[in-house]
């Protein structure tokens, strides 16, 4: 029994852990795409990377964690209560860490990604 819920708890875990990690590499990918082959800033990839990534990541929670049978369009405002704080954050972050730092653009990403991560 105790077994059997450690390898609900892990599985679970696993899917929660692989969605992140799926959003998370669509940010950076948007990040890199536009910053260096749309001449775009930094702070701006990372916010529209951000938001790219954190749709994947809830069109992956709400199948894989969740398990909802509800469409996404009635559970997705409830997401979105959350993630403009992360949003914030990051762009702060990264603002801070390019700007104020004059750090390596994914250097900063990697920092504000961890920081926005431990803070939700």
């Amino acid at each position: 029994m105790i077994a059997q819920r450690a390898f609900e708890v892990t599985r679970e875990f696993a899917r929660f852990a692989a969605a992140g990690g799926i959003g998370t590499a669509v940010q950076y990918m948007i990040l890199v795409a536009l910053v260096r082959g749309g001449d775009v800033q930094p702070v701006v990839g990372s916010m529209t990377g951000f938001a790219a990534g954190s749709l994947v990541n809830y069109g992956l929670r709400h199948r894989l964690d969740f398990r909802s049978t509800r469409q996404l369009r009635t559970t997705v405002w409830k997401f979105y209560l959350v993630a403009p704080v992360g949003l914030v954050l990051n762009t702060a972050l990264m603002y801070i860490g390019v700007h104020l730092l004059a750090l390596h653009y994914l250097v900063g990403q990697v920092v504000s990604t961890a920081i926005v991560l431990l803070s939700n």
